[in-house]
C-alpha cells in the first residue's frame, strides 16, 4: 500500500519532514481494491454470516408466558445451536425445543436415567427435593416416581400454572432440543446471560 507524503518545513529549517497521510476509512480502503477482491471479500463475509446462522447461533423470541418470571412475552433470545452436540443436556438448562413446526422454550428438570416425581408444588429428582427459586409453583400436580429413559429429558416451564410441558407430553427426546438459550438481547434493559 502506498502512502501520500506531504512536506512540512520544521521550525529549525533543517529540511522538510515527511508526514504520513491520515488513515482512510474501511470503506475507502475497500473501494481502492480491485473489483474481484471486493467481491471475494463480500462473499466471504456473507458465507461466514450464513455459517454462523445455520450452524452456531439462532435468534428466537418468546411468545408465551410459560417461562415467567425468567423470560417474558416479547423477549428476544440467542440460541447456541451446537450445545447438545458437544455435551449432554444438564438439569437447569433452558432449551429451545422443536416439535414439528412449533418451538417452545422450557427448562430441563431431569435427564436420562433420572427419576422424577412431583407432589403438589415440590419436584423431586432422584428422591431429592430440588430448589427452584426461578419457578412459580402450581400446587395441583401429582406425578408418581417416573424414570426418564436414556436419550430423553423432562422439561417444564417456570410458570407452572401456565405451562404445557412434560407433565402433559411426557419426556422428550434429546434430538428435539434445537439448542440452549444463552442470551437475552431484547429488551435492552434486560440484556444478559439467561440461566
Amino acid at each position: 500500500m502506498q502512502h501520500t507524503v506531504r512536506s512540512v518545513a520544521p521550525p529549525d529549517d533543517s529540511g522538510p519532514v515527511a508526514l504520513p497521510e491520515p488513515p482512510r476509512s474501511l470503506r475507502q480502503r475497500l473501494r481502492a481494491l480491485p473489483r474481484w477482491v471486493q467481491l471475494v471479500y463480500v462473499s466471504a463475509v456473507v458465507a461466514v454470516a450464513v455459517a454462523v446462522r445455520v450452524y452456531l447461533l439462532e435468534s428466537s423470541y418468546v411468545v408465551e408466558r410459560s417461562m415467567e418470571s425468567t423470560l417474558h412475552d416479547g423477549d428476544r433470545l440467542l440460541i447456541y445451536k451446537p450445545a447438545y452436540h458437544s455435551r449432554t443436556p444438564r438439569r437447569g438448562d433452558i432449551a429451545l425445543i422443536e416439535s414439528g413446526d412449533d418451538y417452545f422454550v422450557k427448562r430441563i428438570i431431569a435427564v436420562g436415567g433420572d427419576e422424577i416425581a412431583i407432589f403438589g408444588p415440590q419436584v423431586f429428582v432422584n428422591g431429592q427435593a430440588i430448589s427452584e427459586p426461578y419457578a412459580e409453583p402450581e400446587g395441583e400436580t401429582v406425578l408418581k416416581p417416573t424414570r426418564i429413559p436414556a436419550g430423553e429429558v423432562w422439561v417444564m416451564g417456570d410458570n407452572r400454572a401456565l405451562s404445557e410441558d412434560s407433565r402433559d407430553w411426557g419426556a422428550i427426546p434429546v434430538t428435539a432440543l434445537r439448542g440452549r438459550v444463552v442470551l437475552r438481547y431484547w429488551p435492552p434493559g434486560k440484556f444478559g446471560v439467561v440461566d
